[in-house]
């Protein structure tokens, strides 16, 4: 249970057959913060196949991808140990023209577009009329481009921000699929991903397969603009946050009901005391230093 078999759901036919796809309203979930700010502000393209929320993250719809043109010198996944102190341009790819096409010419995409890793996606745009795609992905699919993966802090983050684009477009998280975007190794917080979603593939696991039909593409935006970073000061939980909770501890059947009131009279608490270990290829020593 720890990633997506690329070929499941997985059929062929013809782009042109499913056009359709986009006359499908999406019903949002616009309740407290950020979702109802994310609702007041979206621009709609192509014939509602590209939205670009809050110029944060990018709705796509019966978009295909060309894996070949994304270009890296790591697929993803290998063994901490092989990859010790490659530099870390080498855990991200570099996106060339072709790498995503939709089925229509978008004008000035780049200033709709969120000034982010999503920039350097979307330059690669092109169209399509009519192809045959041997490949299509029928569950919708969250694209996520991790920075920090080995830690749980910034995972956890992640994790939320993919949580919460499920809440936003009323998806099932168990349904939803992930597509990492960047060739980091394997590590040992990837379990996380395949207990909290439907599965995970690596964006270089897909090369071998000249393009891929997704009717439901979300790109999620950067680390960083999590709605739970220590540097956004929050003092109110946001939007799904609860449920989010709910949702971690289910997966690893953990009842979420227990201890929801606090006994400042009978406080439990946890001490953790870690041992030094290889969690990430610049850090080959394995040393702790908090």
């Amino acid at each position: 249970k720890t990633k997506a078999n690329p070929s499941s759901s997985i059929h062929t036919h013809t782009v042109s057959t499913f056009q359709n796809i986009l006359t499908n309203k999406t019903a949002l979930n616009c309740v407290g913060d950020p979702l109802k700010q994310w609702c007041k502000n979206q621009v709609q393209l192509c014939n509602s196949s590209l939205t670009v929320y809050n110029r944060l993250f990018v709705l796509t719809r019966a978009i295909t991808l060309q894996p070949q043109y994304a270009k890296g010198k790591r697929i993803g996944g290998e063994d901490i140990q092989t990859v010790l102190n490659q530099p870390e341009q080498n855990e991200y790819f570099q996106f060339e023209k072709d790498f995503i096409r939709l089925s229509c010419k978008v004008e000035n995409i780049q200033e709709n577009i969120p000034n982010s890793h999503l920039s350097s996606i979307f330059s690669s745009l092109t169209t399509y009329e009519t192809q045959p795609v041997p490949q299509i992905i029928d569950e919708t699919t969250i694209a996520v481009n991790r920075r920090d993966y080995a830690n749980f802090y910034h995972t956890i983050t992640d994790l939320y921000t993919v949580y919460l684009l499920c809440c936003f477009f009323r998806r099932d998280p168990k349904s939803v699929r992930i597509l990492f975007l960047d060739a980091h190794p394997k590590g040992n917080l990837d379990i996380l991903w395949s207990h909290l979603f439907h599965s995970y593939t690596r964006l270089g696991e897909l090369k071998a397969l000249p393009s891929i039909f997704y009717r439901e593409l979300i790109w999620s935006q950067p680390q960083s603009h999590s709605e739970i970073d220590i540097q956004r000061y929050r003092r109110s939980a946001p939007s799904c946050f609860i449920e989010f909770r709910e949702h971690v501890l289910t997966q690893f059947n953990i009842s979420y009901k227990e201890n929801e009131q606090v006994n400042c009279q009978a406080l439990n608490v946890f001490f953790l005391v870690r041992h030094n270990y290889v969690a990430h290829p610049r850090n080959p020593s394995g040393k702790i230093t908090r």
